[in-house]
């Protein structure tokens, strides 16, 4: 399953930037330029982790298949030293936590407006206390905010979100 999974990982990049523009037309007007910050560091947070998923799933896995590994370590997921998860992990623990704390302030008003507020909260705390984690070697602070706290969060988010689109019809956004 590992190359399933990152082939889904490849399209989460991607689908996270159209996840996080379909909110740009529903917020007031004031709070556009807050969802449109969202937006550009959602964008750098897609193409970094994308182009590590891609290299992984090409360059790398192409390699071990030829059985040729001389110089992969540096870019083999696996190494937590490596170029390349360096910079899947700035694309997870940066970018995504930047565009989260944009996102965030975009949503007031009722129940589930303040559910997505306070999980993309939630979501910029985790990704920024796993960067932390990561540069300073503290595993334990990296692996539970990353896996935890992040994947919580986006739970949260594409649940609470998935209710909001649903009940549009009626929702004003304060």
């Amino acid at each position: 399953f590992q190359h399933l999974a990152r082939f889904l990982m490849l399209l989460f990049g991607p689908l996270f930037v159209v996840f996080i523009n379909s909110f740009y037309e529903l917020v007031p007007p004031g709070k556009k330029v807050l969802v449109r910050l969202g937006i550009f560091f959602s964008l750098a947070f897609a193409i970094l982790s994308s182009l590590h998923y891609f290299v992984q799933l090409s360059m790398v896995r192409m390699n071990f298949l030829r059985g040729a590994t001389e110089g992969l370590e540096h870019f083999v997921q696996a190494n937590p030293y490596s170029l390349s998860t360096s910079i899947d992990m700035l694309a997870w623990t940066l970018f995504l936590g930047v565009s989260s704390a944009f996102m965030a302030p975009a949503f007031s008003g009722d129940r589930i407006q303040l559910v997505i507020r306070y999980a993309f909260m939630g979501n910029a705390i985790s990704c920024l206390m796993a960067g932390i984690g990561y540069m300073f070697k503290i595993d334990i602070m990296t692996f539970f905010f990353i896996n935890i706290g992040v994947g919580g969060a986006l739970l949260t988010i594409a649940i609470a979100s998935s209710m909001l689109f649903k009940n549009l019809g009626g929702l004003q956004f304060d």
